[in-house]
C-alpha cells in the first residue's frame, strides 16, 4: 500500500533528497502545480530557510526532475533539499 506524500514527508529519513522550486509569483506557482500534480509534485509553503519568492514552492522527488518544465516567462529558483538528522539543508541549484 502506498502512503500519501504528506505522511511520507512527515516521516522523512535522514539523507533523503528532494527538490523545491520557489516561484516569484503565485500565478506561476499554481500553474506549475496544476501541470505537475499527476507526477506527484505538490505545492507547499515556502520553507523559512529560503528567503525568496511569493511564499509558495513546488516540492517533488528527484525522479521527476527531468519531467518538470516551466513556461519560458516563469521565474523560479530551484533548490536541492537534504534531510539531515532533525533539520533540512537547502542548496540553490539554478535560477530559472
Amino acid at each position: 500500500m502506498t502512503e500519501n506524500p504528506p505522511e511520507r514527508w512527515r516521516n522523512e529519513i535522514s539523507g533523503q533528497v528532494y527538490y523545491v522550486l520557489a516561484f516569484t509569483n503565485t500565478h506561476d506557482a499554481i500553474a506549475a502545480e496544476t501541470a505537475t500534480h499527476h507526477l506527484g509534485a505538490r505545492l507547499i509553503p515556502l520553507p523559512a530557510q529560503i528567503a525568496a519568492g511569493c511564499g509558495l514552492a513546488l516540492r517533488f522527488s528527484p525522479d521527476i526532475l527531468e519531467k518538470i518544465h516551466l513556461p519560458e516567462d516563469a521565474s523560479a529558483r530551484l533548490f536541492r533539499a537534504i534531510t539531515k538528522d532533525d533539520h533540512r539543508e537547502y542548496k540553490e541549484v539554478i535560477r530559472c
